[in-house]
């Protein structure tokens, strides 16, 4: 599956163009290559050392330990299909009438036991509560968990070419449930960022989807092939091409960490870039937005951690989504402040004084220095002096409990 041999050997099963695009990208002076590597091997050193960053894919990590017949498979996306709410897109392209994406899905569905059926059109992300109450618990340790997605399915006709794009703040598990899918997955690096969120500025200007055909100028991508049952971890903000060889259906679910949490707000300026290409550009920003207060006041809380915050003091050691947050502030603040309308800042303004007050002694615990408590509002010229970015947020005119 993770040979080069393996690649090349389901590549050589299709006759169509985009199996020839990926085997060019294999050839292309060494900036790609098999996922089965040495230790040594530079892809690996560019996905960083946490192993965990290291996409990796077999049966072992799958969170479905009983494959589905295909008539079960059938059965359960044919019953989630029909919970959608009017409106949610379940058909891509979406048709004039919702009524119509259900049709299309359905017949979809009703064909994946065709291994050579097409369509001009895909399912590309359903809601699958059946599938997510069939789910194990993830295999892999991570630390500082702050939660997981509920799983999705997307149902891929023969042929499929799935473009450039990038996974989410988060480790995605991707499970082949029936099919063949072989990926190229490219490490989050600078070099490789910065190519994917000028495609996406361009594509945001042209609405042309030729703008993401950069994937030659990308370096260190891993090729792979899933079979039924094969699942594969994939990286925070990991960049990805696939191709389904057959009618291919696949779950996915992702776990959300502090780290990984916080590297979304370090590439908040890639993401804007990214939501201009979406429809629903402000909804995403918004629920973004939304999701970013919420995180970082339940961190502030101690929600994740074990950590007694009234007992708290400088400089905090002991590893936590806390610590990661404490670490990355005066680095994100920027960014976070200009994501945020006022009354979203004024709340996190508050929140943020409020955690600080409530520390033992004198000392900020976000940069070691003193302030003066006896003053009233010594944390809040302290904090907004060196720890806010430029004007907005009125806390003073939220009325929100703390």
């Amino acid at each position: 599956m993770t040979s080069l041999r393996e690649v090349c050997k389901a590549l050589k099963t299709s006759t169509s163009g985009h199996a020839q695009l990926f085997a060019d990208l294999l050839a292309n002076d060494g900036k790609n290559g098999p996922l089965k590597v040495n230790q040594r091997s530079k892809a690996r050193e560019r996905f960083g050392t946490d192993p965990l960053n290291l996409p990796q894919v077999g049966g072992k990590i799958s969170p479905f330990p009983s494959p589905l017949s295909i008539a079960k498979l059938q059965e359960t996306l044919l019953k989630d299909l029909s919970t959608q709410k009017e409106g949610n897109v379940v058909f891509f392209p979406p048709q004039e009438f919702p009524v119509e994406d259900i049709a299309k899905a359905t017949d979809l569905i009703n064909n994946i036991d065709d291994a050579n059926y097409r369509w001009s059109g895909l399912i590309p992300s359903l809601a699958s509560p059946t599938l997510d109450s069939m789910r194990k618990d993830c295999k892999e340790i991570f630390t500082n968990i702050l939660g997981e997605t509920q799983t999705t399915v997307s149902v891929l006709p023969q042929n499929t070419f799935l473009k450039l794009q990038h996974f989410n703040e988060s480790f995605t598990y991707s499970t082949v449930l029936t099919g063949t899918m072989t990926s190229i997955i490219w490490p989050p690096t600078k070099h490789n960022l910065d190519i994917l969120q000028y495609a996406y500025a361009h594509l945001a200007e042209t609405n042309s989807l030729n703008s993401l055909d950069v994937t030659e100028d990308l370096e260190g991508g891993v090729a792979f092939v899933q079979y039924p049952g094969d699942t594969v971890r994939c990286p925070p903000f990991g960049l990805m091409t696939a191709f389904a060889q057959q009618a291919t259906v696949i779950a996915k679910y992702s776990v959300i960490t502090a780290d990984s949490f916080l590297m979304a707000l370090r590439h908040l300026p890639f993401l804007e870039t990214w939501w201009k290409t979406e429809i629903d550009e402000s909804q995403k920003r918004s629920t973004f937005a939304l999701a970013v207060c919420d995180i970082i006041t339940q961190i502030l809380d101690g929600d994740f951690d074990t950590l007694d915050l009234e007992k708290l003091q400088y400089p905090l050691e002991k590893d936590s989504a806390l610590l990661c947050l404490l670490n990355a502030w005066d680095e994100i603040n920027n960014d976070v402040r200009r994501l945020l309308n006022d009354q979203a800042a004024g709340r996190l303004k508050q929140k943020w004084r409020a955690f600080l007050r409530g520390c033992q002694g004198n000392t900020c615990m976000l940069c070691g220095q003193k302030f003066k408590r006896s003053k009233g509002d010594g944390e809040k010229e302290h904090f907004e002096t060196h720890h806010w970015a430029g004007e907005g947020g009125d806390e003073d005119a939220m009325d929100v409990d703390v």
